[in-house]
């Protein structure tokens, strides 16, 4: 058999239609997923802060159909949140995370961090305070994965308690969001870590000092996934957008440009 004139010129163009027309459904399902879709990510205090927020609200006013539910929670839970399949996708820290199998990540930031009080606080009195004297006022935080605590005593102390089993550390005052960290920190003696940049208005305006760089606890958080799984279109955008906003931020060498 061959093809007529009109059958050539089918020939000639059906592919380049036929691509045109899975292009077209691709981006139908594109747009679906993130004006339609949903989205859970559960976030550490850290992240979520520095550009978790932002992400998600920028990913909303884009696409205000998306429903979004955003997660504030401890390191530890959001590893077994995403283990478990409760939630897509975490921003969360990952030092824990890097043995397991099971999961995918993506760093997004390696930084020290400095510890943080009111002003006024008795610790101000020292030009450099030790970690033995900063512990012994109560830390509001986060739980710390076991490579910080391994450099602190075991047992409890004022800041906090190191379990038993090392693996992690607790401070006095357990807070899921950075926000309470700062609050409880303005009113009361609490002692809390944070990148410079992070609180740079609060010691402008003379409600927070800067005490020390923090020597073994350091913002390491990105993105964590279960191994084998595809992201929706709506988290690789929310992905894109903590990207962009985390680059507005970059680390420095300097300690005073953190």
């Amino acid at each position: 058999m061959r093809p007529t004139a009109f059958g050539r010129i089918i020939l000639r163009l059906g592919d380049r239609i036929l691509g045109g027309f899975a292009e077209i459904r691709r981006e139908i399902a594109l747009q679906k997923g993130l004006e339609i879709g949903d989205l859970a990510v559960a976030m550490g205090p850290y992240p979520a802060a520095i550009s978790g927020y932002k992400a998600a609200a920028r990913l909303s006013q884009r696409h205000p159909g998306l429903a979004i539910d955003l997660r504030p929670v401890d390191w530890l839970e959001a590893l077994e949140a995403t283990l478990d399949g409760s939630i897509e996708l975490a921003f969360a820290d990952l030092t824990e995370v890097g043995a397991s199998p099971d999961l995918q990540i993506e760093p997004v930031r390696q930084q020290s961090v400095h510890f943080v009080c009111r002003a006024g606080h008795p610790l101000t009195l020292h030009e450099t305070p030790s970690v033995e004297q900063i512990s012994q006022y109560p830390w509001v935080a986060p739980t710390i994965p076991r490579s910080g605590a391994a450099e602190l005593p075991a047992g409890e102390m004022p800041a906090g308690v190191v379990e038993p089993d090392r693996r992690r550390f607790r401070p006095r005052i357990i807070v899921e969001t950075f926000l309470a960290m700062k609050e409880i920190a303005i009113s009361s003696d609490a002692i809390f870590a944070a990148a410079r940049f992070q609180v740079e208005d609060e010691i402008r305006s003379g409600k927070l000092v800067a005490l020390r760089e923090a020597p073994f606890v350091r913002l390491n958080y990105g993105f964590i996934w279960r191994n084998g799984g595809t992201l929706s279109p709506a988290a690789k955008a929310f992905m894109q957008h903590v990207r962009d906003i985390e680059a507005e931020h970059p680390v420095t060498s300097s300690p005073s440009g953190e």
